[in-house]
């Protein structure tokens, strides 16, 4: 099969295995609807820049990558619109698509592209070893099923490391100058899009200089522009392919920056630098064309930073920068705390079965002698990527257990190679084996006995009970205890067959990234997730009426100049039928009122109603004082039974209802 079909086959499994599924489980809370809430808040407030969980409560632990892609989903596929009709958010599995098809995408990239770079540098077997073990580790294919931060900037950071390694062994000269017309295209469009939006929403603000000076608000983005502009010429210098490599290296670091601040840029330098000293190369240092990447990077990740800044002013600087960024990593915030033992535990359930196996492929690597060819230079280059990044996150104070993902696909690599040269009878499997085994009995007991260990690896609060006890016993501890059995009988295989060993390897994980995937998830998920108990709500409550809220005349006009009916954009429940009285309160500015109605007509499969109201006095006064006005909006509101909830503070109420609790 030529490579690029091959490359077509490997982008068609990762979809096949990834996709399917993503709307069958309810979001997890926290992580996935604590970050929607969010991102539905953008819809709602038509407000790109700010993030908000309420109207009194922003939100500024993130950047905002995350949050344009939950809204571009909700945007693509029709929900949510205006943050969403009472009840939309669970009345239909498009919104836990919307929020969730964007990172499962981006992991299917992450393999894509590491399948293209080992494919390229050693072997298509290598990078088929690699897909397979990287999709099939807990970390990877939960958190790639998850609509949180995390794999966005996993999958920028493997892009990183792969064309850095193009750029060290890739220099010639360019035929064409459509590399670098596509590079000053995208900086155009990215950076010249978010200047446009930031300036017009964020121009007219302050940006402070401290307490007593400030600069008027588009002076800062403005700043921008002229190194855009230098940027775009310097693109007529792209003549080499390491350039092309090295230019998109630091524009995706930019990206990084939006998706989970600085944390996959310094994984990225750390690796490169790292390098650079194993192999004694600093000479290469001045290729990296540091202080122009630099630039580069600002350019695309910074503009939102100074935007919001802007908006939001000094608390948003102590609790981004001082709270969650120098908090987190040198004094510790939220979380854990731990030594660098830390995270030795959750890569034993990270990359369970895989982690059976990662010793001796660490210790080959550690084993290896002077880097002299490429090869070697390269393994090195993945090697010094899994060490420096978990040095990386046992240094960092605040720990969480899905922390550690950058690094797997890293961890995935070296395994692989180690087992290429099983395949290839470089290495013998029965030491591999005989240490592999009794690690895999240690590690199941273990998980067979703590199930809940593998939801902890991408869902926050750990003292949440797994539902072992009655009424609900869920218990899958047989499953795993079986896929332990199996994953066994692979590892006998491969002390005997090599080749044959590593394939029945690679079945058995896929078989247990299924499992994962399509029964734990499914079986887990009711009692990590709100969104039973909010449908259950919406189905059952009593409708009241509605409240109008008109910020202009124009909206005001539109509903009551000629009477008649007024429609409602509703979930319906169980208990609202035709003439059933409504209640209906309207307010503009300083003027307000009530109207009596009733229900006219139910349009149950359309979700909404209709409400017969005649205006009164009061309101024709109004209406008449504004007559051909135009200009303004309407917020509706539904008046129904109160849902109150007390002190569950992980967003899933507030998302699943729309805000309306």
């Amino acid at each position: 099969m030529t490579p690029r079909r091959q490359l077509l086959l490997v982008s068609l499994l990762t979809l096949v295995v990834f996709l399917p599924g993503l709307a069958s489980y309810t979001l997890w809370d926290p992580w996935e609807t604590h970050y929607g809430e969010v991102a539905r808040r953008m819809l709602q407030d038509h407000d790109y820049v700010r993030l908000n969980h309420t109207e009194m409560e922003p939100f500024r632990s993130k950047p905002v990558l995350t949050f344009w892609l939950m809204a571009a989903g909700m945007k693509a596929l029709g929900v949510a619109d205006d943050g969403g009709f009472s009840g939309e958010m669970v009345s239909t599995p498009r919104v836990e698509w919307a929020m969730r098809v964007p990172f499962a995408l981006a992991g299917c990239a992450g393999i894509v592209i590491l399948w293209i770079a080992l494919a390229r540098f050693f072997s298509r077997r290598v990078a088929w070893i690699a897909a397979a073990v990287l999709a099939t580790t807990p970390y990877y294919f939960f958190i790639t099923r998850q609509a949180i931060t995390d794999m966005p900037s996993c999958t920028l950071l493997v892009a990183s490391v792969a064309l850095f390694a193009f750029a060290l062994f890739d220099d010639r000269p360019l035929a064409s100058r459509r590399h670098a017309v596509a590079i000053a295209a995208t900086l155009a469009v990215v950076v010249g899009a978010q200047l446009a939006y930031f300036l017009y929403m964020a121009g007219g603000g302050n940006f402070a200089l401290g307490k007593r000076h400030h600069l008027p608000g588009w002076i800062p983005l403005a700043a921008f522009i002229p190194g855009l502009a230098a940027a775009l010429w310097w693109t007529r210098g792209i003549r080499t392919t390491q350039k092309v490599y090295l230019w998109w290296f630091y524009i995706l670091n930019g990206v990084a920056v939006l998706a989970k601040g600085p944390v996959a840029p310094a994984m990225a330098g750390l690796t490169a630098l790292g390098y650079l000293a194993v192999t004694g190369e600093w000479r290469r240092l001045r290729e990296l064309e540091i202080p122009r990447g630099v630039l580069l990077t600002i350019l695309v990740g910074m503009p939102w930073h100074f935007a919001i800044y802007v908006l939001d002013g000094a608390p948003w600087l102590e609790e981004y920068v001082g709270v969650h960024l120098l908090g987190r990593t040198f004094l510790g915030t939220y979380g854990d705390r731990g030594t660098f033992a830390y995270y030795f535990r959750e890569l034993g359930y990270g990359m369970w079965p895989w982690v059976c196996l990662l010793p001796g492929a660490l210790a080959a690597c550690m084993a290896a002698g002077p880097t002299r060819t490429r090869e070697d230079k390269l393994r090195a280059l993945f090697f010094i990527w899994a060490a420096t990044g978990f040095a990386f996150f046992a240094f960092v104070k605040t720990k969480f257990h899905h922390y550690l993902l950058p690094t797997v696909p890293a961890f995935a690599t070296v395994l692989a190679l180690w087992l290429d040269d099983m395949w290839a009878g470089r290495r013998r499997a029965a030491a591999a084996v005989a240490v592999a085994l009794p690690l895999l009995a240690v590690t199941a007991v273990d998980l067979v006995g703590r199930q809940e260990e593998l939801v902890h690896l991408f869902c926050f609060k750990y003292d949440r009970p797994w539902p072992y006890a009655e009424p609900w016993h869920v218990d899958l501890s047989g499953w795993i205890a079986g896929a332990a059995v199996a994953f066994g009988a692979a590892l006998l295989c491969l002390a005997w067959r090599r080749r044959a060993g590593i394939v029945a390897l690679s079945a058995m994980g896929l078989l247990f990234a299924v499992w994962g995937m399509d029964l734990y998830l499914l079986r887990a998920s009711p009692h990590w997730g709100m969104r039973a108990l909010l449908e259950r709500y919406y189905r059952e409550r009593k409708i009241l009426g509605v409240d109008l809220r008109y910020d202009g005349p124009g909206p005001l006009e539109d509903d009551w100049a000629r009477g008649g009916e007024l429609e409602v954009r509703s979930m319906i429940p169980e208990t609202l039928r035709a003439g059933d009285p409504m209640r209906i309160t309207w307010r503009l500015g300083e003027a307000r009122g009530e109207l009596a109605g009733k229900v006219a007509s139910i349009d149950a499969p359309g979700r909404r109603f209709r409400i017969a109201a005649a205006p009164d006095d009061a309101l024709r006064a109004v209406v008449d004082k504004n007559a051909g006005k135009r200009g303004g909006t309407r917020r509706l509101a539904v008046n129904a039974e109160r849902l109150v909830a007390w002190q569950l503070r992980w967003r899933g109420e507030n998302f699943y209802s729309g805000g309306e609790i």
